[in-house]
C-alpha cells in the first residue's frame, strides 16, 4: 500500500492505522517522483500543496495499472481525472477508519493484474 499526502501527520496517522490493520505501507509526500511499483493500492490525497492529484497521476503512468482511492474533502472528481485510471474511488474527507479498510477491501477486488493491463500476457 502506498499513502500520498504532503501532510506529514495525516500519512504518520495512516501508515500506523494501516500497519495495525496488517498492511505494509510506504510513504510518499507526492513532491518528488511517485514510486508504485509495489503498491497493490494508492491512498491519494487531492491536495499536495501546489500540486494536485492530477499533476501526480500525469506524471505517474504507472498509477493507471492501479487501483487508486482519492482522499478529497470535497468528494468532487473531474472526468479528466477518472479517465487516466482503470479503477479509482474516492474517500471524502473526514473518514473514519473503517470507511477507509472497505474503500480498500473495495479498491483490492477489483485490481487490474498488473502484467495484463501493461500489455504483458499475464499467467
Amino acid at each position: 500500500m502506498l499513502v500520498v499526502d504532503d501532510d506529514a501527520g495525516i500519512r504518520d496517522m495512516l501508515a500506523m492505522a494501516l500497519r495495525d490493520a496488517g498492511h505494509a505501507v510506504r510513504l510518499s509526500d507526492g513532491h518528488g517522483p511517485v514510486a508504485v511499483a509495489d503498491a497493490d493500492v494508492v491512498l491519494l490525497d487531492g491536495r499536495l500543496g501546489d500540486r494536485t492529484a492530477h499533476d501526480v497521476i500525469a506524471e505517474t503512468p504507472e498509477l493507471a495499472h492501479r487501483p487508486v482511492i482519492l482522499m478529497t474533502a470535497t468528494g468532487a472528481v473531474s472526468d479528466a481525472l477518472s479517465d487516466r485510471l482503470a479503477h479509482m474511488s474516492v474517500l471524502r474527507k473526514p473518514f473514519d477508519l473503517r470507511a477507509l479498510e472497505a474503500a480498500i477491501d473495495q479498491a483490492a477486488r477489483g485490481r487490474i493484474p498488473v502484467a495484463a493491463a501493461e500489455g504483458t500476457p499475464h499467467r
